[in-house]
């Protein structure tokens, strides 16, 4: 049987760096050479948006796995001179530390905590960066050690453990060390007292340890410092820190003791030092990246561009109002190929494109005749709408509509919405209709962005009048679906691929054909639509957020269907001014995390009011099937206010009046819908 490319959705976390060499697409350098600057950077970026794809550079198996595959390096050389060291949160033990928490602990015992998880990330990241020098020592490659600037002599690692274990920063806790080889021994000894202890084996670590307990970040900076004396590391070689899944830290403030929080501002201490000797890399979604983000037992907070500066994955891939400055598609494509290169698809070494695979995109004329399989379930739709216009539409209108819609049923619905607005429903306001357009044209002809703006909500409504699903096909469809979200591209990919190998079971591999027919594309995307919904039962809040978003889904449904003049096409997105988030911090928080957490599309925007400032929302545009609303965002969105977003948090539809939304029942109290 034939195997699925997209099966494997994550595999930067599951294979080996030799494999991730033919999977790591180098075009996400191009756009974030940041990463390989001095400076602490902030990665920031939802699941699967490539961030540790991106931070797996900095790990010397990675630049070895390059070599062997006799492949350039993908960072340029200029920048190349570095070494990576680094933790994963959530993989090397420390969040255990909150396991220790009981009700009664005192303010005191969980600062005690707090500064015995700085020492361990330190005794952690230490291990972990001599282990890194090792390794590139240890593989003999000249080619590697020269671009890094690794000296290979063993004898300077026991010069440079001596030098570090005399360091005052370690309060003796390394005294008798002379050769790595004990350096080795003690850190791992320390570490394993500290595994005893998180896992409860014991109830307190030794006091040679507790007694001895080291500055977040100060040992890093010694032990880097101490390479470079001993001629391990040449002067101008970079030390970049990796700190991944930071926002695992913000789910370790429990018992209402704002544990994690405190981890999270030793973190910030670390970052604080505006040392150059030490760069961090602190890769988290963006609900767990504080705002401010402030330094530990101080006022004190970090600065952007000071302190730190950001690589948003989600803003870097995001698509712009002009495409051709859109870079996933670009991107993706590279991504696509090398998957199918891995397997049976590819043939003599050639790998279709995804524009083959997939076929190109049903224009919106085509679309809307996809939805009738008959020209008299076409033409009766026409009518409906004909006889559903304003009692002022002449007859002579009507006839032109009709006429147009034997040959372009979409023309034909756009002209009964274009004379819906030009009329009106007032009726003292009704003027006299507009004249009947010579054969050929369209009465909008001097507004060509009218019908543009408008397409995608007619389209909507000419499956729903005809009871059909909304079709979805095609690269553009597929690329506009997954909103620059590489997880979600692959998600796609991995439902449409399956849905294809049900409709070939039984095909012989090389009897295969694409592009893969749209209808079945339909199929896959729509039960990826409905899975990736059902993937909003993770994470904090989450009844909350799938409450939120399916009502809101609903409504933005609703207001598309009923607008038969289409006079607000934007109305698959809301908008709130930032000074309204600024007083409602409740609200403010919780869009963030549903947008970190895929739900939501979060951007600022220029606002119709001058000088105000407001943010957009939108439903991720995966979901967009699932709802039967458009996944492409024209025109202004619809501006709410704080009261109607919290009405739709409590699980209401109904539409409140704009006031001010202290008055409103508390953001997670529990009231029956309407």
């Amino acid at each position: 049987m034939a195997s699925n490319p997209f099966h494997d959705l994550y595999l930067s976390e599951t294979i080996s760096e030799d494999a991730l060499v033919e999977l790591f697409s180098p075009i996400i350098v191009d756009y974030s050479h940041v990463m390989f600057e001095p400076g602490n950077v902030i990665v920031l970026g939802a699941q699967g948006t490539g961030k540790t794809m991106l931070l797996n550079l900095l790990r010397p198996e990675s630049r070895l796995a390059y070599a062997r595959a006799k492949l350039d390096f993908p960072v340029p050389k200029n920048l190349s001179r570095f070494i990576g060291a680094g933790i994963n949160l959530r993989k090397c033990g420390a969040l255990e530390f909150a396991q220790h928490l009981e009700e009664e602990t005192s303010g005191r015992e969980v600062q005690e905590l707090q500064l015995l998880f700085a020492d361990f990330i330190n005794c952690l990241i230490v291990v972990d960066m001599v282990a890194s020098v090792q390794e590139l020592i240890d593989s003999g490659n000249t080619k590697v050690l020269n671009e890094v600037g690794v000296n290979s002599n063993v004898g300077n690692l026991d010069k440079f453990a001596k030098q570090l274990a005399a360091e005052p920063c370690w309060f003796g806790a390394l005294n008798g060390v002379e050769s790595i080889a004990q350096l080795n021994q003690k850190l791992a000894t320390r570490i394993k007292h500290y595994r005893l202890f998180i896992n409860l084996n014991t109830t307190q670590v030794p006091a040679n340890i507790s007694e001895t307990k080291t500055v977040i970040g100060d040992p890093v900076l010694k032990a880097a410092q101490a390479l470079r004396n001993a001629g391990v590391l040449e002067e101008d070689v970079k030390v970049f820190i990796r700190i991944d899944q930071y926002e695992q830290l913000t789910t370790l403030n429990v018992l209402d003791k704002a544990f994690g929080t405190g981890c999270q501002q030793l973190i910030h201490k670390a970052l604080a030092a505006r040392d150059g000797r030490v760069s961090y890399r602190i890769g988290t979604r963006k609900h767990g990246w504080p705002s401010p983000p402030r330094i530990f037992k101080t006022d004190d907070v970090l600065e952007l561009k000071r302190d730190f500066d950001v690589v948003d994955m989600e803003e870097t891939f995001r698509r712009r109002e002009n495409s051709r400055t859109w870079i996933f598609p670009k991107f993706a494509r590279d991504i696509f190929e090398r998957r199918l290169k891995r397997s049976e698809y590819c043939r003599g070494g050639v790998a279709i494109d995804l524009s083959a695979a997939m076929g190109q995109s049903l224009k919106p004329p085509e679309r809307a005749k996809k939805y009738f399989s008959t020209e008299t379930g076409m033409r009766a739709i026409i009518g409906k709408a004909i006889d559903d216009l304003p009692a002022a539409v002449t007859d002579e209108w009507k006839e032109y509509i009709s006429r147009v819609g034997q040959f372009d049923v979409l023309q034909a619905w756009l002209c009964c919405a274009w004379l819906r607005q030009k009329i009106g429903s007032d009726k003292k306001k009704v003027g006299a209709m507009p004249p009947v357009p010579v054969a050929g044209t369209v009465p909008w002809a001097k507004q060509p962005y009218w019908q543009k703006e408008r397409n995608h909500q007619a389209l909507m409504q000419i499956a729903s009048a005809h009871r059909q699903a909304l079709l979805w096909s095609g690269e553009d469809d597929v690329l506009n679906l997954c909103g620059g979200h590489l997880l979600i591209f692959l998600f796609l990919l991995q439902h449409i691929w399956d849905a294809w190998l049900r409709d070939n079971r039984g095909a012989a591999d090389d009897e295969f054909t694409f592009p893969i027919d749209g209808d079945v594309q339909s199929q896959g995307v729509m039960e990826a639509s409905i899975e990736w919904r059902s993937k909003q039962i993770e994470g904090p809040n989450a009844r909350q957020r799938k409450k939120f978003v399916d009502v809101l889904g609903e409504h933005f449904y609703s207001n598309l269907i009923n607008d038969k003049s289409m006079s607000y096409p934007g109305e698959n997105g809301i908008s709130i001014s930032d000074v309204e988030l600024e007083n409602e911090q409740d609200i403010r928080l919780f869009l963030r995390e549903a947008a970190s957490f895929g739900d939501l599309f979060e951007t600022s925007h220029t606002s119709k009011k001058k000088g105000e400032k407001r943010t957009k929302y939108y439903l991720a545009p995966i979901l967009s099937p699932y709802f039967r609303i458009p996944a492409i965002h024209t025109k202004e969105p619809e501006y709410v206010k704080s009261a109607q977003i919290r009405n739709w948090l409590n699980g209401n539809t109904r539409i409140v009046a704009a006031t001010s939304s202290l008055q409103q029942p508390g953001l997670w109290s529990e009231l029956d819908g309407d």
